[in-house]
């Protein structure tokens, strides 16, 4: 998905504004923030937990410019193959901004 952009990516509106909101976090907090979110995908009659891990990187050393994200998926009644980025229906979950070490 390097390129690309989350609003291309999702016809849900709904939740791909939840992760531009995620991305937004991460540059206003200059952290890396954990988050959860429950998914049905109704093509694929499924229901998925997704926790992600987004991290801010930044060519110059300040600037959030980029990011590395990590996701895994928790899926239940999975009957066709499942979206990396489609959800019909989310509740999002937990966020949290990973605070700097002691």
């Amino acid at each position: 998905m390097t390129g690309l952009y989350v609003d291309t990516l999702n016809p849900n509106r709904r939740y791909a504004a939840y992760i531009e909101g995620l991305y937004d976090r991460v540059v206003e907090t200059r952290r890396p923030v954990y988050s959860e979110s429950a998914a049905l995908a109704a093509r694929s009659r499924s229901t998925r937990l997704t926790r992600r891990l987004t991290c801010p990187l930044a060519s110059d050393g300040t600037t959030v410019d980029m990011f590395l994200s990590a996701q895994v998926f928790e899926e239940h009644g999975v009957t066709g193959i499942p979206s990396l980025t489609f959800a019909d229906e989310f509740e999002p979950g937990p966020t949290i901004v990973v605070p700097p070490e002691d």
